[in-house]
């Protein structure tokens, strides 16, 4: 037993393991894998079995690699796009939450969107990022 765990001990030295990347990978192998049980047409099962396979196998090969640095761009990389489109997903449902009570408005000289009550009527607004002000008209 002492040498089998000595020899996976220095076989996964120096190695990249698992990071974000990699579990979304697998989020993905598991997403495909239930549409392909669910699809029951030869054709895209075939199709949907060798995407399933290219994400299994890329995430062995991303856990397995050497090349550290290359690994941590590409997670990198994930991180930025993924958190990106987490943070517009929470702002459009922060304003589909708010659409009884407030209204979005682009100040017309920052682009800078602000949060207004919804009143209806005209309003001077100022904005708080570049201290403009500007007339704005909400119709309810």
């Amino acid at each position: 037993m002492w040498k089998i765990k000595q020899w996976l001990s220095n076989f996964f030295y120096g190695r990249y393991g698992n990071d974000t990347f990699n579990f979304a990978l697998l989020v993905l192998y598991f997403i495909i894998a239930i549409i392909n049980v669910i699809a029951r047409n030869v054709f895209s099962i075939t199709i949907f079995f060798l995407i399933q396979w290219t994400v299994l196998l890329t995430v062995i090969f991303r856990c397995l690699s050497r090349n550290i640095a290359a690994r941590r761009r590409e997670n990198e990389w994930f991180q930025r796009v993924f958190y990106k489109c987490i943070a517009w997903f929470k702002y459009n449902m922060q304003r589909i939450r708010d659409f009884k009570y407030k209204r979005y408005r682009k100040c017309p000289n920052c682009k800078a969107v602000l949060r207004l009550p919804n009143k209806k009527g005209k309003h001077g607004v100022k904005c708080p990022s570049c201290h403009t002000d500007f007339k704005v008209n909400i119709i309810i």
